[in-house]
Parts: C-alpha cells; sequence; structure tokens
C-alpha cells in the first residue's frame, strides 16, 4: 500500500510539472475593444480581447470570422474544435513561405497551413459579443504571421484595433 501511495504521489508530481500553457493564460480579466482587419476587398469587423498570455498582454481574436473571409477569398479554412486544428489550404497558384516558421512552439492548438504544421498556439473558448454564442480565439500574432505566410501583403500597420491585408488572387 505505501508503495502504490509513493507512485502515485510521483506521478503526480511528474504530471502537474506539465500543466499546458493555456492554465498560464488570464482570460477572466479580458478587456474587449472593437477591432478591423481588410483582407482583399472584404472588411471583417469583430470584438477580440486583451489578456495575459505567458506573462504578456496579448490580443485575441476569433478565428470563425476569419474563416469566412478566407474562404470568400477562394482559400479552404477550418476549425476542428475536438482536436483543436486550425487548417487552411490555399488555392493553386498561391505561393506559400513558410520560411518565417522555424520552429512551431507549444500550445494546445495547432495551425496547418497545406498539411504542415506551422504554429502551436493556445486558443480559448469564450462568447462572442455580436452572435452572443461561444467561439474560439487565438492570439493575434500567429494568426498574421500565418496570413503573411500565405500571401497577405499589407502595409502591416496592426495598432491593436485595425489590419489591413491583401491577400493573393490565385491563378486561374
Amino acid at each position: 500500500m505505501k508503495r502504490a501511495l509513493t507512485g502515485i504521489a510521483a506521478a503526480s508530481v511528474v504530471l502537474g510539472m506539465s500543466v499546458p500553457t493555456v492554465f498560464a493564460a488570464n482570460y477572466s480579466n479580458a478587456t474587449w475593444h472593437q477591432e478591423t482587419i481588410q483582407i482583399g476587398s472584404t472588411t471583417l469587423g469583430f470584438k477580440g480581447f486583451d489578456a495575459l498570455y505567458a506573462g504578456i498582454e496579448t490580443n485575441y481574436m476569433p478565428i470563425y470570422y476569419l474563416i469566412e473571409m478566407l474562404q470568400k477569398d477562394g482559400y479552404q479554412a477550418s476549425w476542428n474544435g475536438i482536436n483543436k486544428v486550425f487548417s487552411i489550404t490555399t488555392p493553386s497558384g498561391v505561393n506559400v513561405d513558410t520560411s518565417v516558421f522555424t520552429n512551431p512552439g507549444q500550445g494546445t492548438a495547432s495551425i496547418y497551413l497545406n498539411g504542415q504544421l506551422v504554429q502551436m498556439t493556445d486558443s480559448i473558448v469564450k462568447k462572442d459579443p455580436a452572435s452572443g454564442g461561444n467561439t474560439t480565439y487565438m492570439p493575434v500574432y500567429f494568426l498574421l504571421k500565418v496570413l503573411h505566410a500565405i500571401g497577405a501583403a499589407s502595409p502591416s500597420n496592426w495598432d491593436g484595433n485595425t489590419e489591413t491585408l491583401t491577400l493573393q488572387a490565385p491563378t486561374p
């Protein structure tokens, strides 16, 4: 019995050390604000929030609206909430630059670009103030990094509220 308790205690210590970084984020004190991203001719307005992520104030945006925008421009984009996988497939003829992704990093959610894992990050489900339904949010920093990799050229002027991007047009 004593040996079993010792084993359980040791396993608890080991498992306690591998707590995902999502628990390090402070989502309860989120500061909401209106944000806008323009991709091509489509403008996306949404409520995002700022929260602490690994001790740094980070901006989060709902990926639902981003998926809709990408699909309007001919990209395939989807979110698998069970496996926490955000996947983007570019149309043929779109140049992709994955050189900015040297290490996928860590997190509880994955971002795939044309079938290749490019980024790990955390995601959080919160109520979307616009729809009233729950939606998944991810740090804007990583989402913009992916958009730039698929050729979203910009005068990149993200000021915490607005970003203007132009996606590569697919070749016929």
